[in-house]
């Protein structure tokens, strides 16, 4: 009765991460893709580097930019493939005994 709950708990949130995946890859990749391709414009990613220092005093350089936004889609995906491999090995295991 447990193995068939963490099954069940399991194949829910896989299927709940692949949903996050393909939600996650369209709003952050291919919706501002489209956007751009329909506007006919280049995608640049913003960033800036300001360095400021003094004759008497020590330098300091700042760099900025944004938080690379695909890393979340790689997550979302790594958690879908430990849940797809989770199943396939759950089954095959409970399948012998």
């Amino acid at each position: 009765m447990i193995k068939t709950r963490r099954n069940k708990l399991a194949a829910i949130f896989t299927a709940l991460s692949f949903a996050a995946t393909i939600i996650s890859a369209s709003y952050i990749y291919f919706f501002p893709m489209y956007l751009l391709h329909k506007s006919q414009l280049n995608r640049i990613e913003p960033s800036s580097i300001g360095i400021i220092g003094g004759a008497d005093g020590p330098t300091s350089i700042y760099v900025a930019s944004k938080f690379p936004q695909y890393i979340i889609i790689i997550i979302f995906a790594l958690f879908t493939v430990v849940g797809i491999l989770y199943q396939i090995f759950l089954a095959k295991n409970s399948g012998t005994k």
